[in-house]
């Protein structure tokens, strides 16, 4: 299926290839429900776009305590202008691949990050969908 800013759509299984370890975690899991999922998340307010190098600089976060991977998608406009791959729990990202396709002029921007949970044990789906507003700023 084709991705949308309401569905992930198909998506690569492939860890983030930026994704690096987070040192100094608390090992124990947040508490979730019975065939439930829990997630604690740190993210950057603002996401740095650098056009020529085609990539966004930012900061995500999916420590230890939490029971799933997730996969972040940054909007700007309603266009998906970033996709990371799977970031499982104890990693993080500092730098994502823009699409091929963003168009977008020097300046700030309202934008939109959102996050799906992946279900590790139930084949890899996506079965929670949360966003947050995020200021981008956009540098040639």
């Amino acid at each position: 299926s084709k991705a949308s800013l309401e569905t992930l759509g198909e998506f690569s299984r492939e860890i983030d290839h930026y994704a690096t370890p987070m040192a100094g975690e608390n090992t124990e899991k947040l508490a979730a429900p019975e065939g439930g999922g829990a997630v604690s998340l740190s993210i950057s307010k603002v996401f740095r776009i650098d056009l020529s190098e085609g990539k966004a600089k930012l900061t995500l976060e999916n420590p230890l305590r939490s029971t799933q991977s997730v996969i972040f998608r940054l909007c700007v406009r309603n266009k998906i202008i970033m996709q990371s791959g799977i970031i499982s729990p104890g990693y993080r990202i500092e730098t994502g691949d823009l699409l091929n396709d963003v168009r977008l002029s020097k300046g700030e921007y309202d934008g939109k990050l959102i996050v799906f949970c992946i279900d590790s044990s139930g084949g890899g789906q996506a079965n929670v969908r949360t966003e947050f507003g995020v200021r981008v700023v956009v540098e040639e």
